[in-house]
């Protein structure tokens, strides 16, 4: 993330009050379009609405990612300011290579709280991928927007929510609340419109006293141990321990053994089973690799808007479906997908903007 500052400089006799209220729809549309994220502050100075946010990479500002709500809100702001905003990147770490599908075996749907960045994760390194460079819908981005502010929401209730803290934690859990079945519907389709496969966070925190590392999937009831897991390690964070490709969901060991009541939030239920994912093919990915333009001395990376948008997921989950429904499918059954983690960074330039937050998993 960048810092940048948005101005926004009255030249028509507009009650405060209005201008104002143009400039935080113009910077709400902005963040629900994943093109600033976390929380930015806004004040007068000299005459003038400055916002300091953070942008979601170097060129979140330019037009080209304006969603159609971003460029209805501009033109609210034409009416009210009299002209365009004035954006502004104040970080001097410009240089940092902006983090895209470049070389992405995978990727992860993992929300961070703390520092509010994009929820989708590159799946060999944990680095976001900001929502705007993917080619996806503006309806989607919207959604995923609604999503991880919920996940976030939930998330500071687990951490201090007193009375709620279990039912937060089970929505954080169990692939099968309300909250999680949203996730694994967006990681659906963002996987139609990449065209690799996405695989959806479930968090895990009280865990089995022993066996923690022979757990079934909790979607499918199949082994789901991933193969060359860092037990006991919990480093790197995208070395996930468990893995199952046929559901799509990826998790850690618990962090504690201490209660073996709650280490059943999130165990598999043989009443609710997870339909199997097909591999995707990739063809959406390709034309948007075909549509990059890397400059190597810049680092900067130019997006095609134009990519494709994502159509209805294909998986389904079903709370009435028998248990065998699930049983004869494995990870095996399906075509072999690539590795969630590798050993050693890669060596292209795309891996240089890997940063140590997204390498680490955060306390529970």
């Amino acid at each position: 993330m960048l810092f940048a500052r948005i101005s926004f400089v009255p030249n028509n006799d507009h009650e405060e009050a209005e201008l104002v209220s143009a400039a935080e729809h113009f910077l709400s549309a902005l963040y629900r379009n994943g093109q600033i994220v976390g929380d930015y502050v806004t004040g007068w100075y000299d005459g003038v609405f400055d916002a300091v946010v953070h942008a979601s990479h170097r060129d979140a500002l330019q037009p080209r990612y304006h969603s159609r709500w971003v460029k209805e809100a501009l033109v609210e702001i034409h009416a009210s300011f009299g002209g365009d905003p004035i954006c502004e990147v104040i970080d001097d770490n410009v240089s940092v290579p902006v983090p895209t599908l470049k070389s992405a075996a995978s990727l992860f749907l993992y929300c961070d709280s703390v520092s509010r960045t994009s929820p989708v994760r590159h799946g060999n390194r944990g680095t976001p991928i900001a929502v705007p460079l993917l080619p996806i819908s503006d309806e989607l981005r919207d959604e995923i927007c609604d999503w991880t502010t919920a996940w976030c929401s939930h998330d500071r209730l687990f951490f201090g929510g007193g009375p709620l803290e279990i039912a937060a934690y089970h929505q954080l859990a169990d692939p099968f609340s309300e909250l999680m079945s949203e996730g694994r519907r967006l990681s659906a389709a963002i996987e139609q419109a990449v065209g690799v496969m996405v695989y959806c966070y479930v968090l895990r925190h009280w865990g089995l006293s022993e066996g923690e590392n022979s757990r079934i999937c909790p979607g499918c009831g199949q082994p789901w141990s991933a193969a060359g897991s860092p037990f006991p390690s919990r480093e790197p964070f995208q070395r996930f321990h468990f893995r199952c490709d046929a559901c799509r969901l990826v998790s850690h060991a618990a962090a504690t053994g201490e209660d073996e009541e709650l280490a059943r939030i999130g165990e598999f239920d043989p009443a609710k089973t997870i339909s199997p994912r097909p591999a995707p093919a990739g063809p959406e990915l390709a034309r948007v690799r075909d549509s990059e333009t890397v400059d190597e001395e810049r680092g900067a990376v130019t997006v095609n808007q134009s990519a494709g948008t994502p159509g209805p997921s294909a998986e389904t989950s079903d709370s009435s479906a028998p248990a065998t429904a699930a049983a004869g499918v494995s990870s095996a059954d399906l075509p072999a997908a690539p590795p969630l983690a590798v050993d050693r960074p890669e060596s292209d330039r795309d891996n240089d903007d890997t940063s140590a937050s997204a390498d680490v998993v955060p306390g529970r």
